[in-house]
């Protein structure tokens, strides 16, 4: 969430079973400060997005995440 300074993150739907759980999300911000190198293009952000999750002894053992890139660039104005 760094280089959003008004980010919002809301969680869709969280479900699971065992030591497995999936987080459908959604991120929204206004892209004003420096993201993974990329500076601020001054451009609002609206993604969705899927967690997986395996828990290990009540703890996050491991977190994978998934969401369009394209789509992200494309919002930031870095991609046509």
């Amino acid at each position: 969430m760094t280089g959003f300074s008004d980010a919002e993150f809301t969680f869709v739907d969280i479900f699971g079973q065992g030591d497995k759980l999936v987080k459908h999300w959604n991120f929204r911000g206004t892209h004003d400060g420096d993201f993974f190198g990329i500076p601020p293009t001054g451009k609002s952000l609206n993604l969705y997005g899927t967690t997986l999750i395996l828990m290990e002894d009540g703890k996050i053992k491991q977190e994978q995440d998934f969401f369009d890139n394209l789509d992200m660039l494309t919002q930031l104005g870095l991609m046509e």
